[in-house]
């Protein structure tokens, strides 16, 4: 009898042990992202991260599913989680604005938001499916040219639209012609015009300079120059705005622009000095 009662005590212990050993192991498919930690946990390769809040009844409803997913994608894609109310500044830098939200991250950069149904199957498929997309990138790059190369034209790209900070934007912009953007890292139309913003800037080299302001880390020039939407596109000459771009965001039409008003703001002083 004395045997038979340490028998299942030992099978108790050994099972309840079993259990709590998998209850670990489910936690860390789903990593916790902190403000202090989240930069250096995801600058390298594929994430998929929900943000959410504690008090979140969606949250609750979707976290068995999400954590499936997470389990599924073991070794694949990494998975995380951000709880809002204790990480704001994360929340805020990625613009989250409700709850859940969840998105893809590749090395450290947002790559896309999640809009679909929140079952463990669609996690899955939409996370395999994004990291082969971002995986893919940076492949066609290197295969068109060689890496010196690309760096070097990184280099140059990046010089064509000026960064402008609240402490050298009067001094920047003092003398000639400048086309300026005004714009949120989060804002997705930005990052949609970016390309031929850049592209145009590129054509501008030489006759209109071209900057951006970014309105999140230089909130007094976006003020001082009333930017209450982003992003917001207005051209200066001699350090004084002249105009507001209104048209296409196309890189024609911003280097259309761009010359018909630099030419504008150069007639200007000169009929001026005729008069006087």
């Amino acid at each position: 009898m004395q045997k038979f009662l340490f028998t299942c005590l030992f099978l108790i212990l050994f099972v309840g042990s079993f259990c709590n050993e998998e209850e670990v192991e489910e936690k860390l498919f789903v990593q916790e992202l902190l403000s202090e930690n989240f930069e250096e946990l995801t600058e390298e390769g594929p994430w998929l991260i929900k943000f959410f809040a504690p008090w979140c009844g969606h949250c609750k409803r979707m976290a068995p599913a999400f954590e499936e997913a997470a389990e599924k994608l073991d070794g694949e894609v990494k998975v995380g989680g951000v709880d809002c109310t204790e990480n704001k500044d994360i929340c805020s830098k990625f613009g989250v604005r409700g709850y859940p939200t969840i998105k893809f991250f590749y090395d450290g950069k947002e790559f896309t938001k999640y809009s679909g149904d929140r079952s463990a199957d669609n996690f899955v498929e939409f996370s395999k499916e994004k990291a082969k997309e971002a995986q893919e990138q940076p492949k066609e790059e290197e295969k068109e040219e060689p890496k010196e190369e690309v760096k070097e034209e990184e280099e140059e790209e990046k010089e064509y639209v000026k960064e402008l900070l609240s402490e050298n934007f009067e001094e920047l912009t003092e003398e000639g012609p400048w086309l300026i953007k005004f714009f949120a890292p989060w804002c997705g139309h930005c990052k949609r015009m970016a390309p031929a913003f850049e592209e145009a800037a590129k054509k501008l080299d030489g006759k209109v300079k071209v900057g951006g302001v970014d309105c999140t880390e230089n909130k007094d020039i976006c003020s001082k120059f009333g930017v209450r939407g982003y992003p917001t596109i207005k051209f200066f000459y001699d350090g004084k705005e002249f105009t507001k771009y209104s048209g296409d965001r196309s890189v024609d039409n911003f280097v259309e622009f761009s010359n018909e008003k630099a030419k504008e703001a150069q007639e200007q002083p000169k009929e001026e000095a005729k008069e006087l």
